[in-house]
């Protein structure tokens, strides 16, 4: 008996989410300018042509990621919200953020490495380049240290190079993590923003 257009459906669905997985894995191993169609196809085990029957390019593929599991994972970082608040309350909102997926689960985990390894993409497309710019974590933490600034709330020096240590330390925690594939607490945020936090002399 033939398939129904719903079991054909339901077959595409099934193999378009297999390929999406496969992606996440790779996406979260490499850095996005290194990986290739093949090393997805090889995870997944399907031809050349099933994969480009699904998804055209590289950056496609890397698109839906972002669009149907990233964001509705809630694994982009809350630049958005650490802006509204803006100063030492925005630089708290990004420090647990980024305790929290560094202790994070193994499924939102790499989400947010695939997420660590876009803002360091070179060869982004346009459209991808726009989305990783507006949720840039360094940015951001570099214009919410030089906000505390003028307050009086957070430390003096150059808010550049304390974003670059800042952002150095949660890149560093997260590849120790990648490193030893465990889930438990590497980034203490209370410490981190102690750190940030003007102190009376």
């Amino acid at each position: 008996m033939p398939r129904t257009p719903e079991q054909n459906q339901e077959i595409k669905d099934k193999r378009r989410s297999k390929i999406l997985a496969a992606a996440i894995r790779v996406f979260a191993t490499k850095e996005y300018d290194d990986v290739a169609i093949d090393d997805i196809v090889k995870v997944v085990g399907c031809s050349h042509g099933l994969f480009y029957h699904y998804f055209q390019t590289k950056e496609q593929i890397y698109r839906a990621v972002f669009e149907e599991v990233i964001i509705p994972n809630q694994a982009v970082p809350p630049v958005k919200q650490a802006r509204d608040k803006g100063g030492y309350e925005g630089l708290k909102i990004l420090a647990e953020y980024m305790a929290m997926v560094v202790s994070a689960g193994t499924k939102l985990f790499n989400l947010a490495m695939i997420w660590l390894r876009m803002a360091k993409a070179e060869k982004l497309d346009k459209k991808t380049a726009e989305i990783a710019k507006a949720h840039n974590i360094e940015l951001a933490i570099k214009d919410l240290v030089h906000e505390g600034q003028v307050d009086g709330q957070v430390i003096a020096g150059d808010p550049e190079e304390i974003a670059d240590l800042i952002y150095g330390i949660f890149e560093k925690k997260m590849l120790k993590r990648k490193e030893e594939g465990k889930s438990k607490r590497y980034f203490s945020a209370d410490v981190l923003c102690a750190m940030l936090l003007k102190q009376p002399l």
